[in-house]
Formats: structure tokens, sequence, C-alpha cells
């Protein structure tokens, strides 16, 4: 089964967020993917086509829905683009261990200036863990051949 066809006026063609999007959806091309799958792409790829075409309310509108069909195929297909889970766990990583980390600074050292040390801590761990499933994706033949800005 193929994908529908973006549709958009002429003078967005040189916009980054679609030829990102072109890319990602030609990198899915390429996988065996299930008709389902394509067809809930489809549906998704239909509705960007409903969108007026202005530059100001195409281009978000168009970012949310391939955010949104990124997010469906990791679900159902396991694919990712390069470095979608260091993306994903460099936020994570800031959060969930760098504040953490920061506040132990800071009690420790008796001043919460120190707070803000925690964050490249959690950075640094979000991306190593992050590249280590990059790769792991990568290795297990679930990695798709393109790179994209979530």
């Amino acid at each position: 089964m193929k994908f529908k066809q973006l549709q958009f006026p002429e003078s967005l063609s040189e916009k980054g967020s679609i030829q990102s999007f072109m890319a990602y959806v030609n990198a899915l091309e390429e996988k065996k993917i299930e008709a389902k799958l394509v067809e809930k792409i489809n549906l998704i790829i239909d509705q960007i086509n409903l969108y007026e075409k202005d530059e100001k309310t195409f281009i978000p509108k168009l970012k949310k829905a391939r955010s949104k069909i990124v997010a469906l195929v990791e679900k159902e297909a396991k694919l990712v683009p390069i470095g979608y889970y260091q993306n994903q766990w460099m936020a994570l990583g800031m959060a969930a261990f760098g504040i953490p980390f920061g506040v132990m600074f800071g009690i420790a050292l008796d001043n919460m200036a120190f707070i803000s040390l925690g964050i490249p801590f959690g950075l640094s761990i979000g991306l190593g863990v992050g590249a280590a499933q990059d790769e792991n994706a990568k290795k297990n033949g679930r990695q798709l051949n393109v790179k994209i800005n979530i």
C-alpha cells in the first residue's frame, strides 16, 4: 500500500518542515509496514491536506501531525528516526535525574544556588541512555534512514 501525497503550495516547498515530513514518509515507504498502519497515516495526511495552506497555520499543524505520525509508527511498528530516543531521553534525564541531583548538591553544600549543577548531569545521563537505545534500534533494524527534529 502506498502513502498519499502531501498537498502544499509551491511557495512552501523549500521549507524545512515540509522537506522533513516528505523525507520521513519516503523512509517509511522503504520499510515494509502493515497496511492498517499505512491507512492510519494516510488519514492523517488527508487531514493535513484539508488545512489552510498559508505558512502561519499550515507549518505548525504539519509539525504537530508529523509528531503524531512518528509516535504512531514508533508505537505500532517500533520504527524510529535517527536520534529519536536521544531526543526523548535528553529531556527526561534533565527532569528525572538532573533536578534531584541538583537538589542533593544544594542541600549538601547548604546553598540552593547549586541546584543548577544537576541539570548537566541529568542531560548527560539522558543523552547516554538515549544514544544506547538508538544504537540498539539501529542494530535491530528498527531505525529509519532519516533524522527529523521533533
